[in-house]
C-alpha cells in the first residue's frame, strides 16, 4: 500500500483513457455559499484501483463523490469518469450515466424496505441496459452470486427492510457491484460498525471490486481501514479551497 507519495498528475500524463476518474481544475461552491467546498487541482485513480480517501466531517469528502457521480454540476472539462466528460452531459444524461457506469453505496443503504434483498441488488439493472449486457447470466442470477460471496443469500426473498444493518450494508454493496460498473463510490460505508465487522465488510468489498475489474474509492475519516487500499489520501492534499473548512 502506498501513500500521499502518488503523483497525481502522472495519469493524465499517460492518458485519461487509463483512468477510471480523471479530474482536473475543479472548483464548487454550494449555492449561497462564499466559501470554496472544492478546488482540486489535478486528481486520478486508476482502472482497478482501491483507494482510501481520508478527511474529517466537513472537509469536502462527500461533495467530491457528488461531484464525480453528476449529482452536482460541475464545469465541462473538470470530471472524467471512465473517458467521459461528466460536466458536458445534460442532467438526463448524468442520470444515465452513472447508472451505467457507477456503482454508489450510500452511508444510509437507500434500499427499498418492501422490496426483497434480491430486488434491490437488480435495481441498477432495470434502469441500465449496459449493467444488464454485462451480466454473465440474468439478472436474479448474478444478484445471487454476488449474495453469496458476500454471505447472505439466505435471505434473499426477505424484504430488505426487515434485515440487520450489518446485512443491509452487504445488500447496499451487491447493488452497487452488480453488472460491473467502471466506478465503486463508497460513502463512510462502516461508520456504525465495530472493528471487526469493519474489516470483513471492507475485505468482501475490495475482493468482489477486484473480481469485477471496478475501482473503488472509500471516503472515511477512519483511521484504521488503510490496510484493505493500494493507496491512501488525505483530502486535505488534493483540495485547496480559499478558506479551507478542514
Amino acid at each position: 500500500m502506498s501513500t500521499s507519495s502518488y503523483n497525481h498528475s502522472s495519469g493524465a500524463a499517460a492518458g485519461v483513457e487509463a483512468l477510471a476518474v480523471a479530474i482536473a481544475d475543479l472548483r464548487f461552491n454550494w449555492s449561497g455559499a462564499t466559501d470554496q467546498t472544492l478546488a482540486i487541482e489535478r486528481f486520478g485513480l486508476r482502472t482497478g484501483e482501491r483507494v482510501l480517501l481520508r478527511g474529517p466531517s466537513g472537509c469536502g469528502k462527500s461533495t467530491l463523490l457528488a461531484a464525480m457521480s453528476g449529482v452536482v454540476d460541475v464545469p465541462a472539462g473538470t470530471v472524467r469518469i471512465a473517458g467521459t466528460d461528466v460536466g458536458a452531459l445534460p442532467q438526463s444524461h448524468r442520470d444515465a450515466f452513472r447508472v451505467d457506469h457507477i456503482g454508489l453505496i450510500f452511508q444510509s443503504f437507500n434500499l427499498i424496505p418492501w422490496l426483497s434483498v434480491r430486488d434491490n441488488v437488480v435495481l441498477p439493472c432495470r434502469f441500465s441496459a449496459q449493467r444488464r449486457q454485462r451480466l454473465s447470466g440474468t439478472p436474479q442470477d448474478d444478484a445471487q452470486k454476488l449474495l453469496v460471496a458476500l454471505g447472505i443469500a439466505e435471505h434473499s426473498d426477505t424484504p430488505a427492510g426487515n434485515l440487520s444493518y450489518g446485512q443491509q450494508q452487504r445488500v447496499a454493496a451487491a447493488r452497487a457491484l452488480i453488472g460491473t460498473p467502471d466506478l465503486i463510490l463508497a460513502d463512510e460505508p462502516t461508520s456504525a460498525l465495530d472493528p471487526e465487522a469493519k474489516d470483513r465488510f471492507l475485505s468482501l468489498l475490495s475482493r468482489e471490486a477486484a473480481h469485477s475489474g471496478a475501482a473503488l474509492l472509500v471516503v472515511s475519516h477512519d483511521p484504521g481501514l488503510e490496510h484493505h487500499f493500494d493507496r491512501v489520501i488525505q483530502m486535505s492534499e488534493i483540495n485547496a479551497p480559499k478558506v479551507d473548512p478542514c
